[in-house]
């Protein structure tokens, strides 16, 4: 690897525990899972803290973390001044990034209290609204399929429903990646697009976003992590190694990926390309895949590295929502990633369960 080395992931993981995101609800799952699967010294006490904290500040009717409320502004750039954010109004889904961290927490630890606080927050998720076909909005404003919302729901209803023996759940979580595979992957190309509107039927961000099929390849890849033998189970296999491949045609000789997959003339993209990487490790292990998927994704892991700054920090991500004319900048979202990449590839970077 021309770049990746431990020094380098050490010196990620020690920024991200030195994080202080009191309102963040997002850019922090995949660190968290990291962390806490990779026994990072130091990293169950912090993560147990960011937990904690999420769990004090859930609301009365479940939400975590103050209810999924965010500075959503970067410099000059406001993302409630965005197209497709405008007519935007927060969901239940919008806080369920916590609940898979909370549920590993508790399957850790064996404290009650972290399973508790995860479920009452999926319980308001499953009671938002939804679309015709069923999919939980993360949009109440709206009947739309976002691929962003497929992440920090599946995982949570495929954990916590492995974990309580609610079937239903896991049901749930392997419904929401068909009604996303049916309304949002491209059967011509294999990939996703963005957002998709029930009435009209239609499309208003349509492009092939990087970070959106990274959302929709770790929903598929944790789901099946969580229940493998579901009779549903074929169909999720045979869309993650479809998308992986789709993606891994289009990967740069870089490493990197655009920020729309298909246009050459969009930027090189950190966040996304470090989900294909997270996601094409996981495959690995659940069968999933092959040596080339493997090595794209070590080579997009190796490219990112390249951009590690000396404190830690991981840029050329675009800003929230996505899409077209948002600007990129530097987010704790790629350090997560980053982790997670690197935890799911350990094998092939040369790391074992306990690296430092």
């Amino acid at each position: 690897m021309r770049h990746l080395d431990r020094a380098l992931i050490e010196r990620v993981a020690t920024a991200a525990l030195g994080w202080e995101l009191e309102y963040d609800y997002w850019e922090r799952q995949g660190a968290m899972t990291a962390l806490l699967s990779w026994a990072y010294p130091d990293a169950r006490a912090t993560v147990r803290r960011w937990l904690d904290r999420a769990v004090e500040t859930q609301t009365s009717d479940g939400w975590l973390c103050y209810g999924a409320t965010t500075n959503l502004s970067f410099g000059a750039f406001r993302v409630m001044d965005t197209g497709i954010m405008r007519a935007f109004e927060r969901s239940a889904s919008c806080a369920a990034y916590f609940a898979a961290p909370l549920g590993l927490l508790h399957e850790l630890t064996g404290e009650q209290r972290y399973l508790d606080a995860a479920r009452r927050q999926m319980e308001a998720v499953l009671v938002g609204p939804r679309t015709g076909d069923g999919f939980l909005r993360m949009n109440a404003a709206a009947a739309e399929v976002w691929i962003d919302e497929v992440y920090p729901v599946c995982g949570a209803l495929a954990k916590l429903g492995r974990i309580a023996g609610q079937a239903d759940w896991v049901d749930e979580a392997y419904r929401h990646l068909r009604v996303a595979e049916e309304r949002l992957v491209d059967p011509r190309t294999g990939l996703a697009r963005h957002i998709w509107c029930e009435r009209p039927d239609s499309f208003p961000e349509s492009t092939f976003w990087s970070r959106g099929n990274g959302w929709l390849l770790l929903a598929a890849a944790e789901t099946l992590a969580e229940a493998p033998e579901h009779r549903d189970a074929d169909r999720a296999r045979e869309l993650l190694g479809r998308l992986l491949r789709a993606v891994a045609e289009v990967q740069d000789a870089t490493g990197f990926l655009h920020d729309f997959l298909d246009d050459p003339g969009t930027p090189l993209e950190s966040s996304g390309t470090l989900m294909f990487a997270a996601a094409a490790g996981m495959a690995a292990t659940l069968g999933v895949g092959d040596d080339q998927l493997t090595a794209a994704a070590l080579r997009a892991l190796d490219a990112v590295a390249g951009i590690v700054t000396p404190d830690g920090s991981i840029g050329r991500v675009v800003l929230p929502p996505g899409g077209p004319g948002v600007p990129m900048s530097t987010m704790p979202l790629a350090s997560s990633f980053f982790l997670l990449a690197s935890y799911h590839l350990r094998a092939g970077i040369g790391l074992g369960e306990q690296p430092w």
